[in-house]
This record gives structure tokens, sequence and C-alpha cells, in this order.
């Protein structure tokens, strides 16, 4: 009797199996895309596919992005990944399951510092889908930061600032002045601390380094004056413009008024040698 039972059992899970409807098939879906490991000469390009139940190939296709703006303004129109490349030609097959699963392939031979556009394409009985397009830039041959003009970086001011810093333009009230030799082998700069010989009693320091055959030397060109003399509180600072070649300083004459208005006038420095001293 049990084995009777058994039997009918097992027929009539098959009877329901039989009479249920099977999946419908259906276009594959892109369900993702991206790229990762860019190089110079070469990229990994990745996608999930999901085959919707049928047998599924799938291909990535890249050009240039100046390629793929030029079809996309040519007259007629061409699909914008016309010339493209393709990876894996016949399309590498997926199965054909109803999740989603990986793909992933690598081009070479890639040009350096250079833009492209790519798509992945998936494909079966029931129809073909696109992926969106995508964009990588890949990278310098030998990726080394360099200056222009065969310039390199430099050490203007002195390592040992006294725990001080250089400020940025606009931190020092009434000065501050930024400025570099128009030939490049001097520069100004003004610090709330001292690192150097200060001679004044203002709130801030004023300096002007020049490149030797030594290195860089740096002076403190600030003047002896009254604190407060260059502005109200905080304190401001003396030079205001320096020459294209930072030999002169124009000066706001130190003055300190018990009322206003307090008139200020202006001087030019400059040392016997031509230097600021």
């Amino acid at each position: 009797m049990a084995r009777r039972i058994t039997t009918a059992a097992a027929l009539l899970a098959a009877a329901v199996a039989l009479s249920a409807p099977a999946a419908q098939a259906a276009a594959p879906q892109v369900t993702d895309s991206w790229a990762s490991t860019v190089s110079a000469g070469a990229a990994d390009l990745h996608a999930t596919v999901n085959p919707e139940g049928e047998v599924t190939g799938a291909r990535f296709e890249y050009l240039t992005a100046a390629a793929h703006a030029a079809n996309l303004s040519a007259v007629p129109p061409r699909d914008p990944f016309s010339g493209a490349v393709a990876i894996s030609q016949n399309y590498s097959p997926l199965g054909s399951g109803t999740v989603p699963v990986p793909f992933i392939r690598r081009p070479g031979g890639l040009k350096a510092q250079t833009a492209y556009r790519w798509r992945a394409v998936a494909t079966n009985a029931s129809g073909t889908a696109y992926g969106p397009t995508r964009t990588f830039i890949t990278t310098e041959n030998a990726p080394v930061f360099s200056l222009p003009d065969n310039r390199g970086w430099e050490m203007v001011s002195p390592a040992d600032k006294n725990g001080g810093e250089i400020q940025a333009p606009e931190e020092i009230y009434g000065g501050g002045l930024i400025q570099a030799a128009a030939a490049g082998g001097a520069i100004s700069y003004s610090s709330r601390a001292s690192f150097g010989p200060a001679a004044a009693a203002s709130s801030a320091s004023q300096y002007v380094s020049r490149r030797s055959a030594s290195g860089w030397l740096t002076e403190n060109v600030t003047i002896p004056a009254w604190a407060g003399a260059f502005g109200e509180k905080p304190d401001g600072v003396p030079y205001r413009l320096f020459s294209g070649d930072l030999a002169r300083g124009l000066i706001a004459a130190p003055q300190r008024c018990e009322t206003a208005p307090c008139p200020r006038g202006y001087d030019l420095r400059q040392s016997a040698g031509g230097a600021i001293a």
C-alpha cells in the first residue's frame, strides 16, 4: 500500500510539473557596467547581464571619445559606436539563467592620456540589449608631476620660521603683499611671526627672498616704526608695492594720529646698491 501511495504521489507531482507554464524567455538585460584598473594602455571593463532564461552572449564595444563625437555629428547620422572595436567579436556565452552573471574583459593597446567611450552589448534569440555609454580616460605612460617651462619646486623661505608661517594674501591687515619678481628670481611675502632680524614693532614682518648660486637668501625688510603706525588695530604693514625686480618698495609712511582725519604719505625705499635695505 505504501508503495502505491508513493507512486501515486510521484505521478501527481509530474502532472503538476507538466501543467505549469514554462518561464517566458525574453531579451537579455545589461543590469550594470563599470571600468576599473585603468592604466596608460589598458582597462578592465565589467558588466552584469541577465540572460532572462535564454542562451545569451555578450561583448564590449569601445572607441575614442573623439571618434564617438564624430559619429554623433556626422551627416547623415551614424551609430555612435560605428567603427568601434568589439571585444569578443562573436559574443562570449553567458548561459541561459534568469539571474545576472558577471562579464569581464580587458582591452589592451590603448592610447595613453586618451578618453574612451564604451558599452556592454548582450544578445539572445529574443533580442539585443545595449548598456549605457560609459567613459574612461587612460593615464600617462610615466605619470610624473612636473611644472611647465622646466621649472621645479624649491624651498624659498627659511625652513626655521621660529614657529611661524607665511601668511596667505589678505591674511594680514593693511597689506601682506605677495609679489614675485618679473624674472622669477625673487619674491616678497609676510608673516605674523618674526623669523629674521626684525627691526620694527609691527604686528607682522615683511620679507624678500632672492635666489643666489648657493640657494635662496631671505631678508627681513620691515622698517622701524611705532606699533600702530600703519593703521588701526590690528596693525598693518608698510610695504604696499614693489618694483618689478623687488629692488624698490613703496611704503606707507608710518604715522600715529590721535584724532581723525589722519593723512598718510608714501615713501620710496631703495638702497644704494639697488636692493631694499
